[in-house]
């Protein structure tokens, strides 16, 4: 069985980019367009863990982790940024910058996947 990621940004490329990479890994993907759909998305699938953008329109990623964090049903959520200003993010597992090397992601993907 594949763990399943989400991803949260509001930029389709990245989206598709992201989906691609982590599918061919041998990942399931399921995507929102901003924070508050990503937290309503994480409700409804229960993703193994979050890759989110930090500026996004709607919510922002900051506000989607503290809402992940405050929930019960998300608390443990491993989260993953992948943005390009991600400046002063806490309650995160791993913090990429924007361009990212998929090798990297990848790494920190499956030793939170592994772990869980």
């Amino acid at each position: 069985m594949s763990s399943k990621v989400l991803v949260v940004d509001d930029d389709p490329d990245i989206v598709f980019v992201l989906r691609v990479t982590l599918e061919a890994a041998g990942f399931t993907v399921v995507d929102a367009e901003d924070g508050a759909l990503g937290f309503e998305v994480a409700k409804r699938e229960h993703p193994d863990v979050v890759v989110t953008d930090i500026m996004m329109p709607v919510m922002d990623g900051h506000e989607l982790i503290r809402k992940l964090r405050a929930d019960p049903d998300t608390s443990d959520l491993p989260i993953i940024v992948v943005s390009a200003k991600p400046g002063g993010v806490e309650g995160v597992e791993a913090v990429i910058r924007k361009p990212w090397r998929n090798e990297e992601l990848l790494r920190r993907l499956t030793e939170l996947t592994q772990a869980s």
